[in-house]
């Protein structure tokens, strides 16, 4: 759900990926705490 530079580059699969590690980190207070 985020947009940023070169994302018009990157092939959809690679944006779907990094937009799931994103919501999944978001919802993981874990990776966020460091």
């Amino acid at each position: 759900n985020l947009v940023w530079p070169g994302s018009r580059v990157l092939p959809r699969r690679v944006r779907a990926f990094v937009d799931l590690l994103v919501e999944r980190a978001a919802a993981e207070p874990r990776l966020q705490a460091r």
